[in-house]
């Protein structure tokens, strides 16, 4: 013990200046670079963290923008972060300087301890290596003459959502939300598998929707790295679990993920010995596992295979969710905009449900779904009030600022879509703003042909209490009824038909 003390003392003394070092340099590197963008007057150690509000963010960040200009410098510990208020800028630089911000920076939680495998394989880290493997094995599926192939599935499984909602509405209707989550999962996991959404209830139970979905609301509540903001101070990664939500929440969300992602691949692997099929050959998975060099994969390989297809259902299935439920609850609300949108599909389709949308004829619905994006823009909360952000990859000058290499650059999505300079009253749902605009979802165009969307009691479509105050910006659960417009005939004739044309389009089970 005499030895020990001394030894101990000993090598403290030794490890101080190192310490000291650390925490110098540390605390250095929280400090705003020189001619860097303007912005409010951070602190040192924590930067500007603390000017972020937990709820209604959007009005300091609106606050921000009207004072500082085009671009908005911020501190978060020591990472630095600049919003783009504006949408030229937003243009000349995610588009014309597109290679120094084409990727994204990989959380710590993200990249630890939900998808470790998923560094260049997972779309959410963006790398040049994903970004051309992903655009060279889709090129026949998602882009292009690919997306004709997508139409006839698409227009199957809105008609089997049309007569989902009015089956709920036998029952009640309090339920109805529930009805639009398995038909936001039809169209990915059939693109990527080419199986129907039944064959996942069939062989896994219903659970595996509710599952999936569990997973990414576990998923995006670990996106903001904010809460909690182990990227800024890497000490908070040591805490103890006990004493944290996020070492809890991110096994179980890898648990979930990972469950869905395996069972996207058992389905894919179904697919190739279906008889028929106009589309199961064209499906991700399929077309890919029989090209030789996928066909004896290791299981590190498989694994890391289950992700990358994961990655690319994955934000398809939850923005469209999101998005027709903000939607919905816009047309609910206003219903003079719902009846102009109806006359509208009424006199282009008649009593024949919307198939093919010819978008020329259909401009007050195509603004419905643009004004609809611009009102309540889903990627409000990341990161609290912004979108995603992109890592720049050099030393950058923008607008005469300096912004160093491994800044977070963030779309101010809220300032630039409520920006008075552009849109008059732009607190307002008034599509006739975006009158011409071509944006439509098929998925619209049926359920106004088929129901007038009423209230069921109040609505708030206040952003402070009527949205999530979370990561991503949705409507809270709202009521509402699905009133037929059509005979229960019509549309039942129309169901068998969206069954016989899915068999067409994904075959049966051999």
């Amino acid at each position: 013990m005499e030895f020990f003390t001394p030894l101990v003392v000993a090598f403290s003394i030794l490890l101080l200046p190192y310490a000291l070092y650390t925490a110098t340099r540390f605390v250095l590197s929280t400090r705003r670079p020189r001619n860097y963008p303007p912005g409010p007057l951070s602190l040192p150690v924590i930067g500007n963290i603390h000017q972020i509000p937990k709820l209604s963010s959007h009005s300091i960040i609106s606050h921000w923008a009207q004072k500082y200009g085009p671009i908005t410098g911020l501190k978060l510990g020591p990472l630095n972060v600049v919003l783009l208020n504006s949408a030229p800028l937003v243009y000349e630089l995610f588009v014309k300087r597109a290679a120094s911000f084409s990727e994204r920076r990989p959380t710590y939680i993200a990249e630890h301890y939900i998808l470790p495998e998923g560094k260049d394989t997972y779309s959410l880290y963006m790398t040049q290596e994903w970004a051309t493997k992903m655009r060279l094995q889709t090129k026949n599926t998602l882009v292009g003459g690919g997306l004709k192939n997508l139409v006839p599935l698409q227009k199957a499984t809105v008609t089997k959502l049309v007569w989902s909602l009015l089956e709920c509405g036998k029952n009640g209707g309090a339920d109805w939300a529930d009805s639009l989550k398995p038909w936001a999962l039809a169209g990915p996991v059939a693109l990527v598998s080419g199986a129907p959404i039944e064959d996942y209830v069939r062989d896994f139970g219903e659970q595996w929707i509710h599952d999936y979905l569990l997973s990414q609301f576990l998923w995006v509540s670990l996106l903001d790295p904010t809460n909690p903001p182990v990227d800024f101070f890497p000490l908070l990664r040591f805490v103890p679990a006990f004493l944290t939500q996020w070492k809890h929440k991110a096994p179980e969300a890898r648990k979930y993920l990972m469950t869905a992602y395996h069972g996207v691949l058992e389905q894919g692997r179904k697919s190739m010995k279906k008889k028929g099929g106009s589309f199961s050959p064209l499906a991700l998975i399929p077309r890919l596992l029989s090209e030789k060099e996928n066909q004896n994969m290791s299981v590190e390989q498989e694994n890391d295979f289950a992700v990358y297809m994961g990655g690319l259902y994955d934000a398809a299935a939850g923005s469209t969710l999101m998005s027709i439920q903000t939607l919905i609850l816009a047309l609910a609300s206003h219903p003079d905009a719902q009846r102009k949108a109806q006359a509208e599909i009424d006199a282009v389709f008649g009593d024949a449900m919307p198939d093919k949308i010819d978008l020329s004829k259909l401009p007050y619905l195509h603004a419905c779904v643009s004004e609809s994006q611009r009102w309540r823009p889903l990627g409000a909360y990341v990161l609290q009030s912004f979108g995603l952000p992109r890592m720049t990859s050099a030393d950058l000058d923008v607008l005469g600022y300096h912004v160093p290499k491994g800044t977070l650059a963030i779309i101010n999505q809220w300032s630039i879509a409520h920006d008075p300079e552009f849109y008059d009253k732009p607190e307002d749902y008034n599509p006739e703003r975006y009158y011409n605009d071509p944006n439509v979802r098929i998925a619209m165009a049926q359920i106004l042909w088929a129901f007038d969307i009423v209230p069921d009691g109040p609505l708030e479509t206040g952003v402070e209490k009527g949205f999530t105050q979370a990561t991503v910006l949705m409507p809270l659960p709202f009521k509402v009824k699905f009133v037929l417009r059509k005979s229960e005939g019509v549309l039942l004739e129309e169901r068998l038909k969206a069954d016989r044309a899915m068999i067409e389009i994904l075959g049966q089970g051999a």
